[in-house]
């Protein structure tokens, strides 16, 4: 399956609802996205991702250990092997992924993963991971889309149908009509986005898929229709 960045998606769907503001905050339309994915609960397969070797995403790089834990790479799902190194050009030990222990140099090493983190039982030292992923983006790790009409209109229209909820508490004049629109439109295609794609195996995976997209909000930089960059919310 293709994807898209998620900011070409989110040009398309200025132009398309023909928005007044043509350089919105995009900040909420991330959430609203992945809510949108979830609604429709079925996901593209997940990529596995090695660090240290190069791939149609780009290059994710071995962790460093600081303080007893590393950051895991945005695009995280799930690991599938955990390894471990002194020192970054050194000999890479697995972690054994049921009991979680190696023994190497004679210590006993044990991980936690607690997302954003993956914390171990030392306080230096650098991990090899290969991991699921969800396809992001190489220049800025946000998450990417699946490059089907069905996937674009359904977002786009969930999209319009918060845009649209919230002129409706303001009260504004006509805004009931378009969300109600909004929202009959966002329930035709989220069935047919539906019917276009794999259904995960698991709750538990939609729920790692929602995490993903939610640690992208914070640091969100709207690249805008001009060019230009805009912080998003924090």
């Amino acid at each position: 399956m293709n994807y898209i960045p998620i900011d070409v998606l989110f040009a398309k769907i200025v132009v398309d609802l023909d928005l007044k503001d043509k350089n919105p905050d995009t900040g909420n339309w991330i959430e609203w996205t992945a809510e949108a994915l979830r609604k429709i609960g079925a996901f593209p397969q997940f990529v596995i991702r090695n660090a240290g070797i190069k791939d149609e995403f780009g290059e994710p790089t071995i962790l460093e250990v600081k303080n007893y834990q590393t950051r895991v790479p945005d695009d995280f799902v799930k690991e599938t092997i955990v390894s471990y190194s002194e020192t970054e050009s050194g000999t890479y030990y697995v972690i054994n992924p049921n009991i979680r222990t190696a023994d190497y140099v004679q210590q006993n090493v044990m991980y936690a993963i607690s997302l954003p983190y993956l914390r171990l039982n030392t306080p230096e030292g650098f991990v090899q991971m290969s991991y699921k992923a969800m396809p992001c983006q190489d220049n800025t790790g946000y998450p990417m889309v699946p490059d089907t009409e069905e996937f674009k209109e359904a977002i786009m229209w969930y999209i319009e149908m918060k845009l649209m909820y919230q002129e409706v508490r303001r009260n504004k004049e006509g805004a009931t009509w378009k969300y109600q629109n909004a929202r009959e439109q966002w329930e035709r295609w989220k069935y047919r986005a539906y019917g276009d794609a794999m259904m995960p195996q698991s709750q538990e995976e939609l729920n790692d898929i929602a995490r993903v997209w939610l640690r992208s909000v914070p640091r969100w930089n709207s690249v805008l229709i001009d060019g230009s960059i805009r912080a998003g919310r924090v």
